[in-house]
């Protein structure tokens, strides 16, 4: 067995290690591995036209899934179209957009790992997207990324509440942004994540968009409004008083002279 596919980064390449060594049980396997210690060079950098013509060839939607090995829970991360990664302290290529990647590289244990090739380059950007459980919600506020290319890691963080009940999803339409304030940024479009799906499916979704929208507001508000005039309206009409004075036989007749 040969094992020449490794990041360089201790704790993950030993989990990869260990994945393709538990398949073999026989002692009669020879095993190898391989770390190249020559750089590849440096690709000369494309045209901006032909990285735009190969990301929106590939903009479909991704989905990041891995079931931890010790509960036997799935972790999902959901994107309507390649993450985007923008740095701002690369001259090569300060945008890479992050697609699907196969299933061993990807790894739930206490965080999601996932190793991708970027559109753009050959190298392999990690991303390691850190959970939280309180008081029976679960959350995700931070995200670490590993650039092998550049050997830079980036500790990126977002204000989104990004939570849900245990067993729940969480979704967003729009984009979520994770930044280090320095002008680093992951984007992930129209996210869906959940860390402890039992089926390897999407649980019910806990959404972004809260019950009380502007518009529901707005309908309730002009709702109120019309309410209020209809009760006046009642009101007034209930306050006005009929002549029945003369409806009474006991009085005397009404007598109207006419001159011609």
């Amino acid at each position: 067995i040969c094992i020449s596919d490794l990041l360089g980064n201790v704790n993950l390449d030993i989990q990869k290690i260990k994945k393709v060594l538990n398949g073999s049980k026989s002692d009669n396997v020879l095993s190898a591995i391989i770390t190249p210690t020559i750089r590849r060079p440096k690709r000369e950098a494309e045209e901006p036209s032909a990285i735009q013509e190969k990301f929106d060839g590939s903009s479909k939607p991704i989905i990041y899934r891995a079931q931890n090995t010790n509960n036997k829970l799935y972790a999902l991360l959901y994107s309507s179209k390649p993450l985007m990664f923008r740095r701002n302290d690369s001259d090569g290529f300060p945008e890479l957009h992050l697609g699907k990647t196969n299933d061993d590289m990807v790894i739930y244990d206490t965080r999601l790992n996932v190793m991708v090739i970027p559109m753009e380059t050959t190298g392999k950007v990690t991303l390691r997207f850190s959970f939280s459980k309180v008081n029976g919600y679960w959350y995700m506020s931070s995200v670490k990324v590993t650039d092998t290319n550049t050997n830079k890691e980036y500790n990126l963080t977002t204000d989104e509440d990004i939570m849900a009940p245990e067993y729940f999803s969480y979704h967003c339409n729009g984009f979520s942004v994770f930044s280090d304030g320095n002008g680093t940024e992951l984007y992930i479009y129209d996210i869906q994540v959940q860390i402890d799906s039992r089926d390897g499916k999407f649980g019910d979704v806990n959404d972004c968009v809260t019950f009380t929208t502007a518009p529901i507001w707005s309908g309730l508000f002009v709702t109120t409004i019309m309410g209020i005039g209809l009760i006046i309206a009642l009101t007034a009409i209930l306050d006005i008083k009929t002549m029945d004075k003369f409806d009474n036989h006991k009085t005397k007749n009404l007598a109207i002279t006419v001159i011609e």
